[in-house]
């Protein structure tokens, strides 16, 4: 039998978890972990998804949260978000990486996170989220992303392009990436001016 899901409450680091180094390792072994697992031959050898320098940044913005198992204060997961770095014709929000721990996989802890980034983007004011996820160019197909385009639909994603990793990243990380990937861009509509 399955043990029931953890108890988790999701919030930004507290001012020791921000100064504590072993937390900020803690962290970055996770998102690296969960990356290299399911995309680590999109990239090549050497690259890390995130750096120690990356989560003090995110945490310093506001913008990493944690998904805490209540019962014993254990990192579950965490995802950052963002405004949009491109200008939106509406109020776009994103959120990458999310990383959930493999103890954790099925859980309901990515959506919990997930559904906690989305309602924040909507309480500043975001109309969309946005999230990209890296593939293999059609007709190639990776079982597990295709398990992953899934679950964003049935959160409410559509996917609307695609684009080649030039138009995504900055010209720096393309060199370590992979040959014959792209982007998939979804979108998921969090309001419209209509509601309110």
């Amino acid at each position: 039998m399955a043990s029931p899901p953890p108890q988790i409450t999701i919030r930004l680091p507290t001012p020791q978890e921000t100064n504590n180094t072993a937390t900020i390792n803690h962290l970055d072994t996770l998102i690296n972990t969960v990356y290299f697992t399911t995309e680590g031959e999109y990239w090549k050898p050497g690259h890390h998804r995130s750096t120690p320098a990356d989560i003090k940044t995110w945490i310093a913005a506001g913008e990493l949260y944690l998904a805490i198992d209540s019962s014993n204060h254990e990192i579950l997961g965490v995802v950052c978000l963002h405004p949009h770095h491109a200008q939106r014709e509406v109020s776009t929000y994103t959120f990458g990486p999310l990383a959930v721990s493999q103890t954790q996989s099925r859980s309901g802890v990515g959506r919990r996170l997930v559904l906690h980034a989305e309602s924040v983007a909507r309480s500043r004011g975001a109309e969309m989220m946005e999230i990209t996820l890296l593939e293999p160019k059609p007709p190639a197909v990776h079982p597990y992303k295709e398990m992953v385009r899934r679950w964003y639909v049935k959160l409410g994603y559509v996917g609307v392009r695609r684009e080649a990793k030039e138009e995504v990243v900055p010209a720096s990380h393309c060199p370590t990436l992979a040959e014959g990937i792209d982007f998939l861009v979804m979108e998921k509509r969090l309001w419209s001016a209509l509601d309110r």
